[in-house]
């Protein structure tokens, strides 16, 4: 079976599309998506992070912060939290996702109440700390 030239130029450009759209896809993902918008906040605070460096440990779309804290949440993590601006509502019900992310001194944690970061900080060998 042979493939006529016509029929070759036509593959040839709907794969030559294909890869573009796969490079401007990726580069916009990294740059405009939620994750994206989280490394820019996280930037604030003096962390250089890139969507893959986020990984997301949990997520569900109608539950609460303590909940997923299995009702007993830490004092600690909700004033660190709060020290550096973040609600720390732990009760109000809606999607809520857990992010983690390895730095060189620890984890960075990070829980969010419908894509707003509630509590934040680092999960060392030691302890916890804030950001």
């Amino acid at each position: 079976m042979t493939i006529s030239k016509q029929t070759k130029l036509i593959l040839l450009a709907i794969a030559f599309t294909l890869i573009v759209g796969a490079i401007v896809w990726s580069f916009t993902r990294g740059t405009t998506g939620a994750l994206a918008k989280l490394c820019a906040q996280m930037e604030t605070f003096g962390y250089k992070l890139i969507p893959d460096d986020l990984f997301i440990a949990f997520d569900s779309d109608d539950t609460t912060i303590e909940t997923v804290l299995s009702g007993k949440p830490n004092h600690e993590i909700v004033s660190l939290s709060k020290e550096k601006g973040f609600k720390a509502d732990l009760t109000a019900p809606g999607g809520v996702t857990v992010i983690l992310s390895k730095l060189d001194d620890g984890i960075l944690t990070l829980y969010l109440l419908n894509g707003e970061i509630q509590l934040a900080f680092i999960e060392t060998k030691d302890g916890v700390r804030g950001l």
